[in-house]
């Protein structure tokens, strides 16, 4: 019960802000905007918010990206851990991101775009071996979807959005990157 009174509380202390709104992050010692598109501001964007989204991966993080690090992210999201991966590496370090899921892409170029993040690179693409593409319907927001419609017929009325599907090695090789860590986000 005092758990969902807690949870319920942020959720209406953000209740003020517009879809869009640009909010200022700060974590430990690292500070960097973001937006959430027109998500709703709940759970886990609000640990983002507020700095402390899985501290335990921000200190793992921390620990291993240093300066001229490459790292490869599959699953990029919103561009949270993307930014912190970013500041470790420094403007010697690259960060390869991969997200499959068109808005999440919109929201992450985005906030990549507000930092002037230009040490990192972003690829809308979908990792599997199971097909050449993966389709999402324009208002999709997670990739459970498009994975179960892998291989086979959109079974939606509507548009679909096509995601080119690769395989992880070829696509390495194909951009010419040799990540120093692999960092994983994904479903």
């Amino acid at each position: 019960m005092i758990g969902w009174l807690l949870r319920t509380g942020k959720r209406w202390q953000y209740r003020g802000f517009k879809p869009g709104h640009i909010f200022d992050i700060r974590v430990d010692d690292m500070a960097f905007r973001m937006s959430f598109g027109d998500y709703r501001l709940s759970g886990a964007i609000i640990e983002r918010i507020e700095g402390r989204r899985e501290p335990s991966t921000v200190a793992i993080i921390k620990s291993l990206v240093h300066e001229g690090s490459h790292v490869l992210e599959l699953g990029g999201c919103y561009g949270y851990f993307t930014m912190i991966m970013s500041r470790c590496a420094g403007e010697s370090g690259r960060v390869v991101s991969i997200e499959g899921t068109p808005n999440n892409l919109r929201i992450l170029e985005n906030n990549l775009q507000l930092n002037v993040a230009g040490n990192v690179q972003t690829y809308n693409v979908f990792v599997t071996s199971r097909a050449s593409e993966a389709r999402f319907t324009p208002d999709e927001r997670h990739p459970y979807g498009a994975i179960s419609r892998l291989g086979g017929e959109v079974s939606e009325s509507g548009d679909t959005v096509s995601v080119p599907a690769v395989r992880l090695s070829t696509f390495l090789e194909d951009i010419q990157f040799e990540p120093d860590h692999i960092f994983m986000d994904i479903e």
